[in-house]
């Protein structure tokens, strides 16, 4: 029996992006591998779909809420959702995924991210379970430089409040 809670493969989201592939989802969204119309270049889509709150109609792919009175809970995540995503936008950084685009279409709200195939850090120690030393300290000023990024850009946009 086929899942109708994803958007179908060839699926185009705001006329700009061609879902892919299906890359992950959990409780509050589906994350999608898309090209673009124009240039056909990768980008990952998030949606966002409260797994427990949410059904797709087969049709039409419109995002509806099983049980009316959950329509508040929805509505105030997805601007939380939204939120999230001008702050990502907000925020360059080499190391934090930079949030491209967001846009609202199927009842629900989306943002359009960079696409990055890189490599993946791979433990060297894997069977110990431990990081050796040398890689963990330029880690750890990557990670510091990019939550002070990350505080910058959202002490400026509460300022904006």
């Amino acid at each position: 029996m086929e899942d109708n809670t994803y958007l179908a493969i060839g699926s185009i989201l705001d006329r700009r992006y061609e879902i892919k592939r299906h890359l992950a989802s959990g409780g509050f969204g589906k994350t999608y591998l898309v090209t673009t119309k124009l240039g056909g270049h990768k980008k990952v889509v998030k949606e966002f779909f409260l797994s427990s709150f949410c059904e797709r109609d087969a049709e039409t792919k419109e995002v509806t809420i099983s049980v009316p009175k959950n329509k508040e809970i929805f509505d105030t995540q997805k601007r939380k959702f939204l939120r999230e995503a001008e702050r990502c936008h907000s925020m360059q950084h080499p190391n934090i995924v930079w949030v491209s685009d967001l846009f609202e279409a199927n009842g629900t709200a989306y943002y359009v991210m960079d696409y990055d195939d890189g490599e993946v850090y791979v433990n060297p120690n894997k069977k110990l379970g431990l990081i050796s030393q040398i890689p963990v300290f330029p880690m750890g000023y990557t990670v510091e430089n990019v939550l002070r990024s990350a505080y910058a850009a959202v002490t400026a946009a509460k300022r904006k409040m």
